[in-house]
């Protein structure tokens, strides 16, 4: 999604969801060298998590106005690159009107669906002049995520819980009943 966003040297962006998708998108948005990378989601932990692998700023759209807290840091010009890496409406088109920078603003979706519900908001879409583009899965990037990987993209700091092969079934349980401190669960062979 950084590639396919243009993701470049000082670049603004704004991560909507913090799991294993959000995350990576955030690595590999410093990877493509954005230098202000603000994560959103309602899990604490993984915002904080978010803060270690350093995400420049988090807010939490559980205590707060994510509309408000862009419009104060961005003093209402909103961000030119938004990711919606959580894939639910919460998170979806009447977020991204008002977090889309005025003109030439980029959206990174991981699902494109969400912004399709609600009113006017593919007519509010077109004034911002928003660029909508969406990514299924890696886009034939791997030759470039393995020479990421080998140049020092640390992608092993995402996942948080290791099971042994024996234990498949309790890390699909943890994976299912406790998404917000399971980020990403690596079953070892």
């Amino acid at each position: 999604a950084a590639h396919q966003g243009a993701v470049g040297m000082g670049d603004q962006v704004i991560i909507l969801g913090s799991g294993c998708i959000g995350l990576m998108t955030m690595l590999a948005c410093k990877a493509c060298g954005a230098t202000d990378i603000t994560v959103v989601d309602m899990a604490q932990k993984r915002l904080d998590y978010a803060m270690k692998l350093g995400a420049t700023r988090v807010i939490n759209a559980k205590d707060k106005d994510v509309l408000k807290e862009v419009a104060a840091f961005t003093n209402g010009a909103g961000i030119p690159k938004v990711f919606e890496t959580a894939g639910s409406n919460s998170a979806g088109a009447e977020k991204l009107y008002g977090i889309v920078k005025d003109f030439a603003g980029n959206v990174q979706e991981k699902t494109v669906f969400d912004l399709y519900c609600g009113t006017g908001t593919i007519g509010q879409i077109m004034a911002k002049e928003a660029r909508i583009e969406s990514v299924f899965r890696y886009r034939n990037l791997y030759a470039k995520a393995i020479a990421a990987v080998a140049n020092g993209l640390d992608i092993a700091t995402v996942a948080t819980h290791e099971f042994a092969f024996d234990d498949i079934q309790a890390a699909f349980e943890a994976a299912i009943n406790d998404k917000e401190n399971v980020v990403k669960a690596v079953i070892k062979l």
